[in-house]
C-alpha cells in the first residue's frame, strides 16, 4: 500500500488535490450563515467509531 502513495505523489506532486471537498464548502457556509466562530470537533479513532456504529440497527 505504501508504494501506491509514493508512486501517486511522485506522479502528481499532491495527495488530495488543491480544491476543497464539497462537505468542506458546505460546512464553511453553515459557519458563515450561523455566525459560528469556533467549534471543537470531537476526535474519534476508527475503533471508537466501530463501537458506536455497531450498536446502530439498520432497517
Amino acid at each position: 500500500m505504501a508504494e501506491f502513495w509514493v508512486t501517486a505523489f511522485n506522479d502528481k506532486q499532491e495527495m488530495w488535490g488543491m480544491n476543497p471537498a464539497k462537505s468542506a464548502e458546505l460546512t464553511k457556509h453553515l459557519f458563515i450563515e450561523n455566525r459560528l466562530k469556533n467549534y471543537q470537533f470531537q476526535e474519534l479513532d476508527m475503533d471508537e467509531m466501530r463501537k458506536r456504529f455497531s450498536k446502530v440497527q439498520y432497517m
